[in-house]
């Protein structure tokens, strides 16, 4: 079910003493990523916390990853049998839409933290209000 190249979300479980990596996939939310887009920080910038999955009210789903990339994605979809189903199909213009104003604030807000400088709050109103694609 995983090809080459394939992104994926799991867990470092543990690393062996001869450089072998151990993935763990606790729940049916790790795995093969859908559709979506990869974006690099710095790590410092992502707070460790319970959980990097986070779902937006704008539709589209972040996983903050603790090595500092994050992926940004339509939301997902749940199956009959209580898991996420693999989106493969075609994603619509106004999901894309919102997936890509969610890029470009993560990418204004590396910005601004790779610059030293914060945003105002006024910007950070405005870049949420720009989120807002309902």
């Amino acid at each position: 079910h995983l090809n080459v190249n394939d992104i994926i979300s799991a867990e470092v479980q543990r690393l062996t003493p001869d450089g072998v990596l151990l993935l763990h996939t606790r729940s049916l939310k790790y795995g093969k990523l859908p559709q979506g887009v990869a974006i690099q920080v710095p790590h410092k910038l992502i707070k460790r916390t319970k959980t990097h999955f986070h779902s937006l009210p704008c539709g589209v789903e972040v996983i903050l990853s603790a090595n500092g990339w994050i992926y940004v994605s339509p939301g997902s979809v749940v199956s009959n049998e209580g898991g996420f189903e693999q989106r493969l199909g075609r994603v619509s213009e106004e999901e894309m839409e919102a997936v890509v104003r969610v890029k470009h604030v993560v990418e204004i807000t590396n910005a601004a933290a790779q610059a030293d400088f914060a945003l105002a709050p006024a910007d950070e109103d405005l870049l949420v209000d720009r989120l807002d694609v309902a």
